[in-house]
C-alpha cells in the first residue's frame, strides 16, 4: 500500500485528475453575469414586484372584491373599495406592504379579474 501511494506522489496523479477538471470548465462558455452593467432576463415564472394593472381604457381591472386581502397569509394587502360613477366598485387605495411579502403569489391567483399580477422587476434594493 506504501509503494502505491509513494507512486502516486511521484507521477502526480491526484494533480493531474484536478488539472484535468479545471480544464474542462476552462472550455465551457462563462456563466458569470457582471450585474449591474449586465443584466438577465427573469425566466417566464419568475415573481417578481406585484401591481395594480388597468385595463385598455386606462381604468382599474380591480373591483376591489377583498379577494386577495382575504387570500394573503401575512395579511400585507389592504382596499379602501369607492363606488364609482358608473356605480361599479373600485379601489380608492391599494396598499401592498412588500417588506414583508413572501412572494407567494395567492393574492394573483385569487384575483377573479386578474388586475394583480406579477411583473419581472427584481431590483427592490436601489437608491432612487
Amino acid at each position: 500500500m506504501k509503494v502505491l501511494d509513494k507512486l502516486k506522489k511521484i507521477l502526480l496523479i491526484d494533480l493531474i485528475i484536478g488539472l484535468a477538471v479545471t480544464f474542462k470548465y476552462l472550455l465551457k462558455p462563462k456563466v458569470t453575469v457582471e450585474y449591474p452593467e449586465e443584466k438577465i432576463e427573469p425566466q417566464p415564472r419568475f415573481r417578481g414586484m406585484i401591481r395594480l394593472f388597468k385595463d385598455e381604457n386606462g381604468r382599474d381591472l380591480c373591483v376591489a372584491c377583498m379577494q386577495c386581502v382575504k387570500a394573503c397569509p401575512d395579511f400585507l394587502i389592504s382596499i379602501e373599495g369607492e363606488r364609482g360613477p358608473d356605480k361599479k366598485l373600485y379601489p380608492k387605495t391599494f396598499t401592498w406592504n412588500m417588506s414583508r411579502c413572501m412572494f407567494c403569489g395567492l393574492c394573483v391567483e385569487a384575483c377573479p379579474t386578474n388586475a394583480i399580477r406579477f411583473t419581472k422587476d427584481y431590483e427592490l434594493a436601489t437608491y432612487d
